[in-house]
């Protein structure tokens, strides 16, 4: 019986959780597919509120990457030398190419289709 009355209180605790918290970043990708059976089960709870606020962050992560190479801060100090950046960015891109990472460009485009899509399925539920 204790086991059965643990059980139900942790899974009102996950379910209370997941349909309150929001993923740590863009869990979808441009054709709507949700990554993750945890971020799944958020939009199965949550709904029009996971998908909005899918759709701000990845506004905010497009203008994040836009902005990133303006406004590059080194240990406190910010590189206006353009060489400085350059070559700054140079070395992440090759960083992020060895971690398998997307980093720049090609991360906007994607992120831009996800908000595209992301638009029309806000809007097709109003």
């Amino acid at each position: 019986m204790r086991f059965i009355k643990l059980s139900v209180v942790l899974g009102v605790g996950l379910l209370a959780f997941l349909s309150l918290s929001d993923p740590s970043g863009v869990v979808v990708d441009k054709t709507g597919k949700i990554d993750g059976l945890i971020n799944k089960t958020r939009e199965f709870l949550q709904g029009e509120k996971f998908w909005g606020s899918q759709l701000k962050e990845a506004n905010r992560q497009v203008a994040y990457w836009l902005e990133a190479p303006k406004n590059i801060i080194v240990r406190g100090y910010k590189l206006e030398n353009a060489e400085d950046r350059d070559e700054y960015l140079k070395v992440r891109r090759e960083e992020a190419k060895k971690n398998k990472q997307k980093w720049g460009r090609p991360k906007i485009m994607a992120l831009k289709e996800i908000i595209e899509m992301l638009e029309q399925r806000t809007s097709e539920s109003t």
